[in-house]
């Protein structure tokens, strides 16, 4: 028996609605897809609320910290490893 294809999330449909507060509420979902939320990053000016979602994984985070465009919501997200926060603070002092 073939198997039916999963339904794409709500918020892959949202994400590119016309209107920005739904598209702004969309990319804050705490369970986005990690996939969605790298697509939204790669996009040029939206990233913000995508970035400061504490939902997305630590690895993503980490290598968000390396670009200027994301490094300071990255930074703030309070999904990201203590380990990381301990380095960023020993860098600084």
């Amino acid at each position: 028996m073939a198997r039916r294809p999963r339904p794409e999330p709500l918020v892959e449909r949202l994400i590119d609605d016309p209107d920005e507060n739904v598209r702004q509420r969309a990319e804050s979902d705490p369970h986005i897809p990690t996939r969605t939320a790298e697509r939204l990053i790669s996009k040029t000016g939206r990233h913000h609320d995508v970035v400061a979602n504490p939902g997305l994984p630590p690895r993503l985070l980490t290598m968000l910290l390396r670009d200027e465009r994301t490094a300071l919501n990255a930074a703030q997200n309070p999904a990201l490893p203590v380990d990381v926060m301990r380095e960023m603070v020993r860098r600084l002092v």
